[in-house]
């Protein structure tokens, strides 16, 4: 869900594109029921309430076996029909495809899509169910807990070799080899009103396990909890994490160079959020060689109200740090 990312550009897991003549969609879809494209859409309306995004992808295409191909930058991504094969993220570069199992998923049906672009798996205990929206920088699944019989623990599942390692923040790098594979942002939880759920991770031999506190705390249902994959890769081809700036970051980076500060004063702002004391010294190192081009990002962000995104090399290679910074969408 690759290569070097961080885990805070986040989010990961559905598509959608409106264009639907363009879109071949899978047999598993096509007989769907109307039910069950009802109850699609009120999986993704719950997932929307919780936490809206304005950049959910749809499906590029369908495999013969009916799973969903989307992209997201610079990555394929398989949403499978049946929930028990896993995700399938294909990224640039010489890493395989890393799959990605989905939580908790013996009771759940074949993939419905949402007119959205999200792929939902409905519980048939009517217990948790599974959304999947593929954005632009990676992937969201979010799991929506019914009632306090749902389950605390949901786990995912990472192949052979890969592993996942949990950071101060509470976010995860995922590393398959020596090889920084995506990140997943810190986790979150909500209730229908709202209310934070306390959640975290726990990291197992297998992958990592999502811990969801909600039995006897009075929470009202449904709970949505959310971790997000992400992927970046510098230049489009080195192993990277990528953090987003959000709007008042920008606005205070771009008051920096307004005063003439220079590259230095932005750049050790930069570096106070890459994600390893190891990354972020070497960025340190770096900062004085911040060119005009990222310099003008920041301040065409500013104008255009946009978020930035900078990626941290992983291993950290000073000489590349300064080509990471870019305009996203917030």
């Amino acid at each position: 869900m690759n290569v070097n990312t961080y885990r805070r550009s986040i989010s990961v897991w559905t598509t959608a594109l409106l264009a639907a003549t363009a879109i071949l969609v899978p047999a598993g879809v096509v007989h769907a029921s109307e039910t069950d494209v009802v109850n699609a859409n009120e999986i993704s309306d719950a997932v929307a309430d919780a936490a809206p995004v304005a950049n959910v992808q749809q499906p590029d295409a369908n495999t013969h076996t009916g799973d969903l191909v989307y992209t997201a930058g610079e990555i394929d991504i398989t949403v499978p029909t049946a929930p028990d094969q896993g995700l399938v993220v294909d990224t640039p570069g010489p890493m395989e495809a890393l799959e990605l199992g989905l939580p908790n998923n013996e009771a759940h049906g074949e993939l419905t899509l949402a007119d959205d672009g999200t792929a939902v798996y409905v519980d048939s205990d009517g217990l948790a169910d599974i959304a999947v929206q593929v954005l632009d920088d990676g992937l969201r699944v979010s799991t929506i807990l019914h009632s306090a019989e749902s389950p605390e623990e949901y786990v995912y599942d990472l192949p052979e070799g890969t592993t996942a390692e949990l950071l101060n923040d509470g976010s995860l790098l995922v590393i398959s080899g020596e090889d920084l594979a995506g990140a997943v942002a810190p986790p979150w939880a909500k209730d229908s009103n709202g209310a934070s759920v306390p959640t975290r991770y726990e990291v197992t031999a297998e992958g990592f396990v999502q811990i969801v506190e909600h039995h006897g705390a009075g929470f009202e249902y449904p709970i949505v909890a959310d971790p997000s994959y992400s992927y970046c890769a510098l230049g489009g081809w080195y192993p990277a994490m990528c953090v987003k700036y959000n709007r008042s970051e920008v606005a205070f980076m771009a008051s920096i160079v307004a005063g003439g500060a220079g590259a230095g004063a932005v750049g050790a702002h930069l570096c106070t959020r890459a994600p390893h004391l190891a990354i972020r010294a070497a960025c340190i190192a770096a900062v004085a060689t911040l060119t005009w081009a990222n310099l003008k990002a920041i301040t065409d962000a500013q104008s255009q109200r946009r978020c930035l995104s900078f990626a941290f090399t992983y291993p950290p290679v000073a000489q590349l740090l300064s080509g990471g910074l870019r305009v996203v969408r917030c």
